[in-house]
């Protein structure tokens, strides 16, 4: 019997956090047997992005109330509820001329971008292009994701002080083009005895905490070598729904100039809620 897989993630400009029990044994780490290329063409967007389009709490079908009200509507002394962000969004090649049609059931997802999948012994690559104003990048869990360097004869060095081919992984100017890969070791993927897959996250980080506040994060869930579909979806799943509870603090966005005067905005993916402000309580 298939099941909905609800991966709640909670981030922190400092890092992030995989909710679940932690066994002391970790799967084992390297290439296996099958082990796949995914291949996700991916570019760093702006936009006017509304935390409130539908002008009512999207959780509650009621109009919004108290302290969310404040921020649901433009005044004197807040903007209201469009801002200028920037945000991951998927193509189809690497032209960047087609963007990949998001689902319908995953409209939820809001200004997060594409949510990525990958087995445990595959190979995530990623053709990032920066569509934006100002330089970004893609980047996953360091801890857990190891990155796939060209051989170190290049001219560039990245974060972490390694030499690269081309443009450094941290930072990739507007209208350039990397492209990073990352193996999937054991420690990526879910615990000996628990669900089959886990979520994590993706993000910019030229500078994290302003491209995150900026709008630039978006998932990536791996699952246990053997347990995933053709696409890299968990088998014994029918639907994925993906949970992020972020406070989205606009006086650190890049765009917190050009938006005059800014806050901190609660959301579930880009969108304001009474229901998410009470959780901050």
């Amino acid at each position: 019997m298939k099941r909905l897989l609800w991966a709640v993630v909670l981030f922190g400009i400092t890092g992030l956090t995989r909710l679940g029990a932690a066994p002391a044994a970790q799967q084992a780490g390297g290439a296996a047997a099958g082990a796949q290329v995914r291949t996700y063409y991916i570019a760093a967007e702006e936009v006017d992005w509304d935390y409130a389009p539908l002008g009512m709490d999207m959780m509650t079908g009621q109009p919004f109330e108290g302290t969310s009200a404040a921020y649901a509507t433009p005044g004197p002394n807040h903007i209201g509820n469009v801002y200028r962000k920037a945000i991951f969004r998927e193509y189809t090649d690497d032209t960047f001329t087609a963007r990949k049609p998001r689902a319908a059931q995953d409209d939820y997802l809001g200004l997060l971008g594409p949510i990525l999948h990958a087995e445990v012994g595959d190979t995530v690559k990623v053709v990032f292009r920066n569509k934006a104003s100002l330089p970004y990048s893609l980047t996953m869990p360091d801890d857990v994701f190891r990155p796939r360097h060209p051989a170190g004869d290049g001219s560039s060095i990245d974060a972490e002080g390694i030499v690269t081919q081309g443009v450094p992984e941290d930072t990739v100017q507007p209208g350039a083009t990397a492209t990073y890969e990352w193996g999937v070791p054991g420690l990526a993927g879910p615990e000996p005895g628990g669900p089959t897959s886990v979520a994590w996250i993706y993000r910019s980080r030229v500078d994290e905490a302003k491209d995150v506040s900026s709008g630039l994060l978006g998932g990536i869930i791996v699952t246990r070598r053997g347990e995933a579909n053709a696409d890299g979806t968990p088998k014994d799943v029918d639907r994925e729904v993906i949970a992020l509870f972020n406070v989205f603090n606009e006086n650190l966005s890049w765009y917190a100039q050009a938006d005059r005067k800014s806050t901190r905005l609660n959301s579930s993916h880009g969108y304001i809620s009474y229901a998410v402000f009470c959780l901050k309580k």
